[in-house]
């Protein structure tokens, strides 16, 4: 059996920027890969820190944004990554690694000694669930050893519980990472509060989770099916992909607008790819994750990991 994550594997934050700058402050001296197009933030936290080198990686959106395990092995034996930093599913074109491909990612990963920085805020807005199952897709899967395997993990209250001024976050990965995270946001942010994690908590029971993952799911693919239907009245083809990850399967205005990422351009006459299989279950790891957090094991009944002492100050 796998080996399981505990609260010396989480570090707890005021938000998804907060929890991303701790990482980038934490890097060394690497060559640190990331994808154009990816999520906007992105670029300007890598231009912030000029302690690793930032080395983009272009997807193509004639390959629908594809970027196999063979491409993987590639880039980081060619370009010398030791980590690589990406959303999935992509903000913004909705590409998702999932299912054996995703696992295989991992192996790679572990295989290669290169970290898979994953930001997961988006994991739970996945549309090709079979009956009875929730749209939930997670690294922490495939993950053998909590310790040893380069996998880091960000997500959130923000986006896949739609709890937007919530700002508790989490990073989940070995616990040498989480120290020097956690060492990292002493002096960035000063941690997550104790009131917001201490209200967290039953938010992440297994009955809570399924409950609000299955009812963001029905409105939003209500919201999204509208929203594709009038756009093929219109004649115009969104791209699955995109549309399996944004609400409206359009993107951020923002996105639009910086010319020379043209290959956001998510929208096209073309017609429809085939919409991916997925294997999804119940997003237990997360739940578990703040719990165990906020345990007590160290220092009182909130081991706070956020300022680097064990406690919220």
């Amino acid at each position: 059996m796998p080996s399981q994550y505990t609260a010396e594997n989480v570090s707890i934050s005021g938000g998804g920027r907060a929890s991303l700058t701790r990482a980038a402050a934490s890097l060394g001296h690497v060559n640190l890969g990331h994808f154009l197009p990816d999520y906007t933030a992105y670029e300007e936290l890598l231009d912030i820190f000029r302690a690793f080198t930032s080395i983009p990686i272009l997807l193509e959106g004639e390959r629908g944004y594809a970027f196999t395990v063979e491409d993987l092995r590639r880039e980081i034996q060619g370009r010398g990554l030791s980590a690589l930093l990406l959303s999935n599913p992509c903000n913004p074109t909705g590409k998702l690694i999932q299912g054996d491909e995703l696992r295989r990612w991992v192996a790679t990963a572990r295989e290669l000694e290169c970290a898979l920085l994953i930001d997961e805020f988006y994991s739970h807005y996945i549309w090709t669930v079979r009956p009875g199952e929730l749209p939930v897709e997670s690294a922490a899967r495939y993950v053998e050893d909590v310790d040893r395997d380069p996998i880091v993990i960000f997500d959130g209250f923000t986006k896949n519980w739609r709890y937007p001024g919530w700002r508790v976050t989490w990073t989940v990965g070995p616990r040498t990472v989480i120290e020097a995270v956690a060492s990292a946001g002493s002096f960035l942010d000063g941690g997550g509060t104790s009131p917001l994690q201490r209200a967290a908590i039953p938010l992440l029971t297994w009955e809570h989770v399924e409950k609000e993952t299955r009812a963001t799911q029905a409105i939003f693919r209500e919201k999204r099916d509208r929203m594709l239907s009038r756009l093929d009245r219109l004649g115009i083809r969104a791209d699955p992909a995109a549309a399996a990850q944004r609400r409206d399967g359009l993107l951020p205005r923002r996105a639009r607008s910086q010319g020379h990422h043209r290959s956001r351009r998510v929208l096209r006459r073309e017609p429809r790819q085939a919409a991916q299989q997925a294997r999804l279950s119940i997003p237990q790891l997360f739940a578990l994750f703040l719990r165990a957090s906020l345990g007590g094991s160290r220092g009182g009944p909130v081991a706070d990991r956020g300022d680097g002492a064990g406690g919220d100050r």
